[in-house]
C-alpha cells in the first residue's frame, strides 16, 4: 500500500505543486510560470541524484496529460498551453545540461525569457481574441458622474482612454500607477480616464471616492452610475477594461496598460503611433 501511494505521489508531483502554488498566485500567472520552471529544474536534480528520473518523467508526463484536458474541457488555453512547451522544454535542457555544460548559464535566461516576456506577450495575444465587440460605440452615451454626484460628459473631440475598474479588482489597482505614468506623460495629446463601475459590495459613491483619492493619482476620476448599463453599452464584463477612444467613439479594446516587455496591445506603443 505504501509503495502504491509512493507511486502516486511520485506521478503527481508537478501537478500538486501546480494546484498548491495556484492558491496562492491567482492574478499574475508570470509568476507561476517561473515558479514551475525552477521547480522543474530542481526536482530533475533530485531524482536524478536518487536515480528515480524515470518517475520525474513521469510525473511531467502526468501534468501535461491532466493540463492538456483541462484545456480541452474549458476551452480555454489561455494559461495552460505555454506549461505544455516550457516545462518540457525546460526538463529536456535540464537534462542534456549534465552531459553540455555550456547550457548551464544558459537554463536561467530562458526560464527568464520565457515568465516575463514569452509568456505575458501569449496571454495578451490570446486576451485579444476576446476583446469587447464595440468598435463605432458612441461614448457620449455612458451615464457618468464626478466625485460630487454631478453628470458629467467625455469631451467628444480628440483622443481619450477609459479605464474601467471595480473596488473589488486587485490587477485594476496594480494597473494605475502605469496608467498615472502615461497621464503625466502624454497629457498634451491625450486625456486619460479612471472609470469606477459600481458593484454590489459598493455602499455609496463617497466611499469609492475615497478608496481612489487615497492613492493620490493625476488622472481624471469619474464614476458609472450603473455596473449592467455600462457593461451593455460597451459590451463587457472583465476588469480592468481598457476602451481607447477618438472623436467620441471606441476605436480599439485590445489595449492593456502593460510594461514595455509586453509588445502585444501595449496602450503606450500605440499612443506613440499615432502621436508621432
Amino acid at each position: 500500500m505504501k509503495t502504491i501511494l509512493k507511486n502516486i505521489f511520485n506521478a503527481s508531483i508537478i501537478l500538486i505543486i501546480y494546484l498548491i502554488l495556484l492558491a496562492f498566485i491567482t492574478s499574475d500567472h508570470k509568476w507561476l510560470m517561473l515558479i514551475m520552471q525552477i521547480f522543474i529544474v530542481v526536482l530533475f536534480i533530485i531524482y536524478k541524484k536518487s536515480k528515480s528520473e524515470k518517475k520525474f518523467f513521469i510525473s511531467i508526463l502526468t501534468f501535461i496529460v491532466i493540463i492538456a484536458f483541462g484545456m480541452v474541457f474549458e476551452k480555454d488555453i489561455s494559461r495552460g498551453g505555454l506549461y505544455l512547451l516550457f516545462l518540457p522544454i525546460i526538463y529536456i535542457l535540464t537534462k542534456k545540461s549534465y552531459d553540455k555544460k555550456w547550457l548551464i548559464p544558459i537554463i536561467p535566461i530562458i526560464i527568464l525569457f520565457n515568465s516575463f516576456v514569452v509568456f505575458p506577450n501569449y496571454f495578451e495575444w490570446i486576451k485579444s481574441f476576446n476583446s469587447p465587440d464595440s468598435i463605432g460605440t458612441d461614448i457620449s452615451k455612458l451615464d457618468l458622474v464626478d466625485e460630487n454626484g454631478r453628470k458629467i460628459v467625455l469631451p467628444s473631440e480628440g483622443y481619450l482612454v477609459l479605464d474601467f475598474w471595480t473596488t473589488s479588482c486587485s490587477q485594476c489597482f496594480k494597473k494605475f500607477p502605469i496608467l498615472d505614468a502615461l497621464s503625466n506623460k502624454y497629457q498634451d495629446d491625450i486625456n486619460f480616464y479612471a472609470i469606477n463601475v459600481p458593484t454590489k459590495k459598493d455602499k455609496n459613491l463617497e466611499q469609492i471616492v475615497e478608496r481612489i483619492e487615497r492613492e493620490g493619482y493625476k488622472f481624471n476620476k469619474l464614476y458609472a452610475t450603473n455596473q449592467k448599463e455600462t457593461q451593455k453599452l460597451l459590451n463587457f464584463n472583465l476588469y480592468p477594461q481598457i476602451f481607447f477612444i477618438q472623436d467620441g467613439k471606441v476605436i480599439n479594446t485590445e489595449l492593456r496598460l502593460n510594461n514595455s516587455l509586453v509588445y502585444i496591445s501595449n496602450l503606450e506603443y500605440e499612443i506613440q503611433r499615432l502621436i508621432k
